[in-house]
């Protein structure tokens, strides 16, 4: 156990940071995007829910998500 816990440890010291620095990148773009889509879809429900800073964890995400295979099916149904 000690030893997959070294390796973890190791890990996470070699590729932390990277990971770290990717999310304090891809949350805003994510996020922004987000935003962007409530506008283009009119949603005033879309957009507060976007503003609201204990959603963004979740909202950030589906932002990207939509920013690279565009916006989901269930997305548009909902909020479109």
């Amino acid at each position: 156990m000690a030893e997959i816990l070294g390796i973890l440890a190791r890990l996470f010291a070699r590729f932390g940071p990277l990971i770290a620095t990717s999310l304090i990148v891809l949350v805003p773009i994510g996020w922004a995007y987000w935003l962007y889509t409530a506008i283009q879809f009119g949603s005033f429900t879309m957009f507060f829910i976007g503003i609201l800073i204990p959603l963004l964890l979740i909202v950030a995400p589906i932002g990207l998500w939509s920013l690279v295979f565009g916006v989901p099916e269930w997305l548009m149904s909902i909020f479109g």
